[in-house]
C-alpha cells in the first residue's frame, strides 16, 4: 500500500494532476476536499465560512483520518491543508509527498474567476489578489518544500515525475 500526497497552492492543479497520475500508477485517486465535503454534507466554501478557519482544519483532518488504509492512493490536499498543525509531518510519515509548484501569475489566472468559492481568497480580484497569492506563498513555500518531490512542470516532464514517484516507492518500499 502505498500513498502519494499532492499538495500546494490553490489552483496549482493537484486534482487534475492527481486524476491523470493515478492510473497510471495503478493507483485511486481521492480529493481530501471532495471527501471534507461529502462528509459534513457542505461545500468548502460553506464549512469555511460557518466553522471558521481553525474548526474547518480540524474538520479537513477528521476527514482526512477517515481515508482507509490498505488501498495504494494519489490523495490530493486542499491547498492549506499541509500548512496546519502538524499535517505536514502526517504527510511526510505516511506517504510520498509531491508539492506542485506554479508560478503566481498562472495561480492569479486560475484562481482570479473562481476566488469566490476559494474561501482563504475571499473573493478578490485583480492586483489585491495576486499580491494576497504572493504573500501565501511566501508564507506556505517553506512547507511545501518539504516534500520530497518538488514538481514544476515547466522544469520537469510529467514522465520524469512518474520516474521520481517510482523511485520512491521502490525505496521506502512502497507498492
Amino acid at each position: 500500500m502505498s500513498r502519494i500526497y499532492l499538495i500546494g497552492f490553490k489552483g496549482c492543479g493537484k486534482t487534475t494532476l492527481g486524476k491523470r497520475i493515478a492510473p497510471d500508477l495503478g493507483f485511486d485517486f481521492i480529493d481530501l476536499d471532495d471527501l471534507t465535503e461529502l462528509k459534513y454534507g457542505q461545500t468548502i466554501t460553506e464549512l469555511y465560512a460557518s466553522l471558521g478557519e481553525e474548526q474547518f482544519r480540524q474538520a479537513e483532518l477528521m476527514a482526512f483520518m477517515e481515508i482507509p488504509e490498505g488501498r495504494s492512493l494519489v490523495i490530493a490536499t486542499g491547498g492549506g491543508f499541509p500548512r496546519w498543525g502538524e499535517n505536514m509531518k502526517l504527510l511526510l510519515n505516511s506517504g510520498i509527498t509531491v508539492y506542485i509548484e506554479e508560478e503566481s501569475k498562472i495561480l492569479f489566472e486560475r484562481n482570479n474567476n473562481i476566488s469566490h468559492q476559494r474561501p482563504v481568497l475571499k473573493g478578490m480580484k485583480g492586483n489585491k489578489l495576486l499580491d494576497h497569492i504572493n504573500l501565501l506563498r511566501a508564507e506556505y513555500e517553506d512547507i511545501y518544500k518539504q516534500a520530497a518531490i518538488v514538481y514544476n512542470r515547466h522544469l520537469m516532464s510529467y514522465d520524469e515525475l512518474l520516474v521520481k514517484i517510482k523511485s520512491r516507492m521502490i525505496v521506502y518500499g512502497a507498492s
